[in-house]
């Protein structure tokens, strides 16, 4: 409307005058609803969305025009599969970039599939699909055969039914959210079937019917799986990435876990639960890892297996989660054995949500990351209790070369308290001449530095 106005008082309309492949992709940063609604500025308008080489369809945009009930989800559902049809019908490209349909209504697999059809014979290269069919749970098979899918993300109760020909020679990324893996032998040929894939992310997916879950690829750099603890699954995986670069493992560890040819991993996440020698073998296969998130039940598990913590010669940083059932029992053993680590963050605080398991023990003699590398700690959800106290004051007084220490208080907590916090950290020794304390007042925004 503002275009418009412009123009009718003699201004210079400067977007109007761009041309045409600018404004296409200008109009592809934009949902399609709005991209197609850009046709009633002006004439020179009126056919440029017909171009767009990126797709963004999302049924929410017109909930949130109505308030829902049955005959408005009805009437949106309908509105929404004829705004589809009618823009792919009238889209005058002869491939698309990136196709994303997002879905929160279920809509009929006759209509999803014709979209899906539509999107891959224009040679899409990035498909998005968030969306619940509603009478079918197969996914197309010429999704699998499409040669030039470069990402492909699915999250839906889609049961992945891979046929028989599979070839995705250009893939790279894809992720997998809510899928249902029904066959051993379909998985292994799905990730066979993709030989340059770098990305690989299943989250929350269910594994039912698997017994092995073989995760082998060669240009592999990144790896997440995360059940999110939903069903406890008797599966075996076994990780064969000799060019992994990062895993994020949020999940139980089964007994026989296999992991192999990780020489190229540089980030590690782990948070998972089981037996403490399996979860001992998963820690002893990532040991090579320079940053190293540890969480949850981990700590524990580690804790309790009979075996000695790997030395991790590499880490650098540390990132540690609380121990809910061991607290900082295993702290001294990890400063032990990370030598030259440099960064230590406290992401999840320090204080155990149990009382009474604090349960830290100063190591024996000043470990050597203390005395010639650890140059920054980071303490999030700071309470100020006396144990917490005990381990920052152990911390000042031993880390020789420690640059900074960096304490963000809990949000409960007082302003009266933080200021008495303040004060007791003057009171301890530096062993750092050059250690910089900073305390971040979370309920007031404030940051000290002293």
């Amino acid at each position: 409307m503002s275009v418009i106005a412009h123009v009718d008082h003699g201004e210079e309309d400067r977007i109007s005058s761009l041309p045409n492949e600018i404004l296409g992709q200008i109009l592809s940063f934009l949902p399609t609803k709005y991209a197609v609604g850009t046709c009633i500025l002006s004439t020179r308008w009126k056919d440029l969305w017909t171009s767009l080489l990126s797709l963004d369809f999302d049924d929410e945009l017109l909930l949130r025009t109505e308030r829902p009930n049955s005959d408005s989800t009805r009437r949106i559902t309908l509105r929404f599969t004829n705004f589809v049809d009618r823009v792919l019908s009238l889209l005058n490209v002869l491939y698309v970039e990136r196709f994303r349909l997002k879905c929160i209504q279920k809509h009929k697999s006759s209509h999803v599939y014709a979209w899906i059809f539509i999107a891959l014979s224009r040679k899409v290269r990035e498909l998005d699909l968030r969306i619940s069919i509603r009478d079918s749970r197969v996914l197309p098979r010429h999704l699998f055969t499409c040669g030039t899918l470069v990402s492909l993300k699915l999250s839906a109760n889609f049961v992945l039914n891979v046929p028989a020909s599979v070839g995705l020679p250009k893939l790279k990324t894809l992720h997998l959210e809510s899928i249902e893996f029904t066959n051993d032998n379909k998985m292994h040929l799905l990730f066979a079937s993709c030989p340059v894939l770098e990305e690989l992310l299943i989250v929350e997916c269910v594994f039912y019917s698997i017994r092995i879950f073989n995760i082998s690829a060669l240009a592999l750099k990144r790896l997440t799986m995360d059940s999110g603890f939903l069903v406890k699954y008797k599966y075996k995986i076994v990780t064969d990435a000799p060019r992994l670069e990062y895993l994020k493992f949020i999940d139980y560890v089964a007994e026989d876990h296999l992991v192999k040819n990780l020489d190229s991993l540089i980030e590690a996440y782990v948070r998972v639960s089981g037996q403490p020698t399996d979860v001992f073998d998963l820690i002893l296969g990532i040991s090579n890892v320079k940053v190293l998130h540890l969480f949850g039940d981990s700590m524990e598990a580690v804790q309790l297996s009979p075996y000695n913590l790997p030395v991790f010669h590499n880490v650098t940083h540390l990132e540690l989660g609380v121990d809910v059932e061991k607290g900082w029992q295993l702290l001294p053993s990890l400063l032990q054995n990370t030598p030259n680590l440099e960064s230590l963050f406290f992401r999840e605080g320090l204080e155990p949500l149990r009382d009474g398991k604090f349960q830290w023990t100063p190591p024996e003699s000043v470990t050597r990351c203390l005395l010639f590398s650890l140059k920054r700690i980071k303490i999030w959800e700071f309470q100020g209790r006396r144990e917490e106290l005990k381990l920052v004051e152990y911390f000042l007084e031993n880390a020789k070369v420690l640059h900074e220490l960096q304490i963000s208080t809990s949000s409960y907590m007082a302003k009266e308290q933080e200021l008495e916090l303040n004060k007791k950290l003057l009171t301890f020794p530096r062993r750092s001449e050059t250690c910089k304390v900073i305390l971040q007042r979370r309920s007031f925004g404030d940051i000290l530095y002293f």
